[in-house]
C-alpha cells in the first residue's frame, strides 16, 4: 500500500515484474484510497464477495463468514 521512493531502503517491489510473472493489473493504493473505497462498500458487496470466495476456493468447514469478512468502523460486519 502506497507508493515507493528511494528513501525507502527496506521494501522494494518491483511492480512491472509482479505483473510479468503474474499477470493482471498491480494498482498501488494510498491509505486514504483505501478509506474511500472501504467506505463505499455495501453489505450486498460483501455478501456478493463472499460467495465469489466460496466458489473460487475450497475452504473447510471450520472457516466461517466471520472470518472472512472484516469488521467495519461502524460496527457492521
Amino acid at each position: 500500500m502506497g507508493h515507493l521512493y528511494p528513501g525507502i531502503l527496506d521494501a522494494a517491489t518491483d511492480l512491472t515484474l509482479v505483473s510479468a510473472n503474474f499477470g493482471g493489473h498491480v494498482e498501488v493504493l494510498e491509505v486514504d484510497d483505501l478509506r474511500v473505497r472501504v467506505a463505499d462498500v455495501s453489505d450486498a458487496d460483501v455478501d456478493a464477495k463472499l460467495h465469489q470466495a466460496r466458489e473460487t476456493f475450497e475452504l473447510t468447514d471450520s472457516v466461517n463468514d466471520e472470518d472472512l469478512v472484516e469488521v467495519r468502523p461502524d460496527g457492521g460486519a
